[in-house]
């Protein structure tokens, strides 16, 4: 998480890591994805230039789960996901 930070420059607010409601099996539950419902002060609402960019971020650094209002707008309209 500190490299989006480091590397790409990114302010972001973390809404879940282990906690919240996830499915078995996740890998929030691993520690190894967090949940993400504001990038550099703009809350996720849709999809977005700025969601698009965190979520080609998190892969850029290895992210092998990655969703968001582009690719899974049922299920993450309002946060990214992003798990290693």
């Amino acid at each position: 998480m500190k490299n989006l930070i480091a590397s790409r420059n990114y302010r972001y607010f973390v809404m879940a890591i282990s906690g919240a409601d996830h499915s078995a099996g996740s890998l929030h539950f691993q520690g190894r994805a967090f949940d993400v419902d504001e990038v550099n002060g703009v809350r996720i609402s849709g999809d977005s230039a700025t969601a698009r960019g965190f979520m080609d971020a998190c892969r850029a650094l290895g992210a092998i789960e990655v969703f968001g209002p582009s690719n899974d707008p049922a299920g993450h309209y309002d946060h990214l996901h992003c798990g290693w």
